[in-house]
């Protein structure tokens, strides 16, 4: 079930006793499915004792009690004045009351420790003394945290492994042929959602965090607005055993101009994950509430005039399945909604530009790419420079054991200049004013969720796409810095998947090749749609629509 079923299951329980279902009776159940599931896929880790958790899913099922007897009372007493004005107000319980849920391992959750995937940097024997602010909205809505969600290192690259918890790996492929990505950083909650270990997850996005995963694994995600969900605590958390001694001796390598002076809002931000579009709506609001609905016409972007190479078949599966849903809500075919779909090439919107505009339709995207990354890499090595002894990470040979990937971003950030930092920002009022533009012509802008297909895990990362060669471990990822760089709300939709059938992926072929290499197709792909600062909603609506079109099969295919 999704988690609005099953929210619906849970609050009915009294009233109508052959729909319901107990929040211990789905806390065993779901716990039995993760002892099954989760050692094929590793995508929750840090779960809690089993015997503790269904005591607390009792004690929830108590407060439901509780409060129907409480409605009943109160209704009992409408006729008495009297009885009705003294009689305490009954306590509504959250949609999500006894639902479970495992939060990503980058943010806090009281009692558990947050350990960032990471073993070098950090003891982490202490647990959370509290909860990040949109944890504690969730708490307050009724979920119950079973533990958390796996994560790189830091949350440093697209692919969700680390030394301390293992491999998080791709459930639409035969894992005992073939282990693929499952993407990440939110590789861990989006895995977790298409096994059905979990109804909804939590991710957090800074480089297409909750879009590759969501893509890759089939699901819905939402990037929010960077800012729009709240994420900073009152009390500190103890997390960490390891503190930065040595202050003062990197402040003077520290850019002038902060990052945070750049961008004026963060450049990561938590967002929802959910197979539905309604469950991502529901868990939005549920951290930052309500805001107006639109209606759209939506800009492809393709390969951004060249710039973005992409495996074979990703920009037509993509393309077409927007075709598909524009042909649809053009013929008047779907009762979801009045609203009619328009899909264009931002190409073709050459002609609507005046002859006196100098810019080319589309940003430089080597001066995006450069300005973005100066800002990930300034930001890193500040954050990195607060809360650790950076110059002795910096001077190991080995970088004290973190990630190779983290530490070159570490060195990449410290030897980035106030002129740069000005660059960059100059590069970023220069993109927002061209956003504004194309906003003016488009409500939606729409990309790939990633240039590639899921990838064999042992790979790390792709070194080249269609033959060309990626000069980082990140370029690959390309594709999510528009949404990043911008700060924009951004939903991300799965592409249908083939006819052929998943459970194919992996198995060898008769000349002893895997049929990965030639069944990519069959694989799970998302769409980025993205619209401006603000139009979170717009976005659920539209997802929710296309959700009703377009057939998708919403399982992965290999549960064990």
């Amino acid at each position: 079930m999704d988690a609005f079923a099953l929210s619906n299951a849970i609050q009915q329980q009294e009233k109508q006793p052959r729909r319901r279902i107990t929040c211990e009776t789905l806390m065993k159940i779901t716990l039995d499915h993760i002892d099954k599931i989760n050692p094929n896929y590793n995508a929750i880790i840090l779960l809690r004792n089993r015997n503790e958790l269904l005591e607390q899913a009792k004690e929830y099922d108590q407060a439901l009690l509780l409060q129907h007897q409480q409605q009943q009372q109160q209704c009992d007493n409408d006729n008495d004045s009297i009885s009705r004005h003294y009689h305490p107000p009954t306590k509504t319980l959250g949609w999500l009351h006894g639902i479970p849920i495992a939060i990503k391992d980058l943010s806090n959750a009281k009692g558990l420790p947050t350990t960032n995937g990471s073993s070098p940097l950090s003891s982490f024997t202490a647990p959370a003394r509290t909860n990040d602010l949109y944890v504690e909205h969730l708490i307050n809505a009724g979920v119950i945290i079973i533990g958390k969600t796996n994560v790189p290192e830091y949350g440093v690259g697209s692919n969700t492994y680390n030394d301390r918890w293992g491999d998080t790996v791709n459930p639409f492929a035969d894992t005992s042929l073939r282990r693929l990505s499952a993407g990440g950083s939110s590789g861990g909650a989006a895995v977790a959602i298409s096994t059905k270990m979990l109804a909804i997850a939590d991710g957090t996005d800074n480089m297409g965090s909750v879009r590759n995963p969501a893509g890759w694994n089939n699901i819905y995600s939402l990037r929010p607005t960077s800012g729009l969900i709240p994420t900073t605590t009152t009390t500190t958390t103890t997390t960490t055993t390891t503190t930065n001694t040595n202050t003062a001796a990197v402040s003077s390598s520290i850019p002038m101009i902060s990052a945070s002076s750049i961008l004026p809002y963060p450049e990561s931000t938590p967002g929802p994950m959910a197979r539905t579009p309604l469950d991502c709506a529901l868990l939005l609001q549920t951290m930052v509430g309500n805001t107006e609905r639109f209606n759209a016409i939506i800009g492809w972007l393709g390969d951004w005039q060249g710039h973005l190479p992409f495996e074979d078949g990703i920009l037509s599966r993509c393309r077409a399945a927007l075709e598909q849903w524009s042909f649809v809500s053009n013929n008047n075919n779907n009762n979801i909604s009045s609203d009619t779909i328009m899909v264009s090439n931002v190409d073709d919107n050459k002609n609507k530009r005046s002859a006196s505009q100098q810019r080319p339709l589309l940003f430089s995207f080597e001066k995006l790419w450069d300005g973005y990354n100066t800002v990930r890499f300034a930001s890193r090595y500040e954050h990195f420079s607060k809360d650790f002894d950076i110059e002795s990470i910096l001077n190991n040979k080995e970088g004290g054991g973190v990630k190779e990937e983290l530490l070159w971003e570490l060195k990449m950030g410290q030897s980035i200049t106030t002129s740069e930092m000005n660059k960059a920002k100059e590069v970023h009022g220069e993109y927002t004013e061209w956003l504004e533009e194309m906003f003016n012509d488009f409500d939606v802008l729409a990309l790939p969720s990633a240039q590639v297909y899921p990838f064999p895990i042992e790979e790390r990362y792709p070194t080249t796409i269609n033959g060309r060669t990626m000069d980082t471990y990140h370029r690959w990822m390309e594709v999510s810095v528009p949404v990043s760089f911008g700060g924009l709300p951004c939903m991300t939709i799965p592409a249908p998947l083939s006819s052929s059938s998943p459970s194919e992926f992996g198995s060898s072929s008769s000349d002893g090749n895997d049929k990965y290499y030639n069944n990519k197709i069959c694989l799970p792909i998302g769409i980025q749609l993205f619209a401006k600062r603000g139009d979170d909603l717009k976005l659920l609506k539209l997802a929710n629509e296309y959700y009703h079109i377009i057939p998708n099969n919403n399982n992965s295919s290999n549960k064990k």
